[in-house]
């Protein structure tokens, strides 16, 4: 889950995103958007899904450094945090 804090007197769209492996893609709960509304002066708790292809490398490696971004579509302002996927090694 990711915490989204809109300090702003109005709605704010923030868009949630991934670097790292281009094959990784995000789901968002209860959206089919990259976007997320945040009402003024409130935070959400976001939950945010990863997900690879089958069979490809971030899927079958232990683990991938992923990079999430949050950015506020308003004023441009960016920030991030540095995670861990983990795919599944075959025995």
């Amino acid at each position: 889950d990711i915490r989204l804090r809109n300090k702003h007197g109005d709605t704010r769209p923030f868009r949630i995103s991934i670097t790292g492996d281009n094959t990784l893609r995000t789901a968002l709960e209860g959206t089919v958007y990259e976007t997320v509304d945040v009402p003024a002066n409130e935070q959400l708790l976001q939950r945010v899904y990863v997900i690879a292809p089958p069979g490809s490398e971030a899927a079958t490696t232990e683990r991938t450094d992923i990079r999430f971004w949050v950015e506020d579509l308003v004023s441009g302002e960016r920030v991030h945090n540095d995670s861990l996927f983990n795919g599944r090694v075959s025995q």
